[in-house]
């Protein structure tokens, strides 16, 4: 199953286990965005725009992979704390999207809505 999850964007989870591992992702492909705007430390992101473009986000977002050598495909993406207290959300919903390739060349589309509280 595949499943994305966002907690106050401090984690975005999205698993994939099958009997025979048949792909890999190419952690460098991982693109995330948002289809309304926000501001993160005073500068709007525009709407569509893919997160690890900003440099500030990705150099405190670490995209790390958990037994992949079991297959498990297992993703964790972390917002720094520090960073996280410089987003600021309006109270309406957003949709989240993730794309990502695999080593096999297939490319893969999720998103999730997302109302953000603080």
């Amino acid at each position: 199953s595949n499943n994305c999850t966002l907690f106050n964007l401090n984690s975005c989870f999205a698993t994939t286990k099958t009997e025979v591992w048949s792909n890999k992702i190419n952690l460098n492909s991982i693109q995330i965005s948002f289809n309304r705007p926000f501001v993160l430390n005073n500068d709007t992101i525009p709407a569509n725009y893919n997160i690890f473009n900003n440099t500030s986000i990705n150099m405190n977002t670490p995209i790390i992979q958990k037994n992949a050598e079991r297959g498990d495909n297992e993703i964790y993406i972390t917002v720094n704390e520090r960073l996280y207290s410089y987003f600021r959300f309006d109270k309406n919903m957003y949709v989240v999207k993730l794309n990502c390739t695999t080593d096999d060349g297939k490319i893969f589309e999720k998103t999730c809505k997302v109302v953000f509280r603080k």
